[in-house]
């Protein structure tokens, strides 16, 4: 009997040891980063031909760090910094973007940014609209009158 009990008590510390291990290898497969834009889109407007600087946040709600492995823009009058390429979890990174609005010629027009993450193997994107300014100079309206 006495064998008996050494042989119970003994199973149960190793079945509690596997259970314990493998609880703390789910955990550690399920951290992972969550990725969110501030703003989720991005809208600027443009008067002539100028450059346009925006900026975004880059916020990881997730459990783990976010790193952000490269951007590539839909087109070249687009192009980004990353500030901070490794965001911990519940930090906020930042994108400063630069548009070229030389060569755009409609009155509204959308580029995006593609953000490589080690979140997942696609891309996000990040959408840019940029809308032409229709303001009037003041001696536009003067020379009407």
């Amino acid at each position: 009997m006495n064998n008996y009990i050494k042989v119970l008590f003994i199973s149960i510390i190793v079945i509690k040891s596997i259970t314990f291990q493998t609880k703390g290898q789910e955990s550690a497969a399920t951290e992972k980063p969550d990725l969110i834009f501030i703003p989720a889109y991005v809208t600027a407007e443009y008067s002539g031909h100028d450059f346009v600087t925006e900026e975004v946040k880059v916020l990881n709600r997730g459990n783990a760090p976010l790193k952000i492995q490269h951007l590539k823009p839909s087109c070249t009058c687009l192009s980004g910094i990353v500030e901070r390429s490794t965001v911990p979890p519940m930090g906020i990174g930042k994108i400063k973007l630069n548009i070229n609005t030389i060569k755009i010629q409609d009155t509204l027009s959308r580029v995006d940014l593609y953000i490589y993450t080690n979140q997942r193997d696609e891309p996000f994107s990040l959408p840019i609209y940029l809308t032409k300014s229709s303001k009037k100079t003041r001696d536009s309206t003067e020379n009407k009158n």
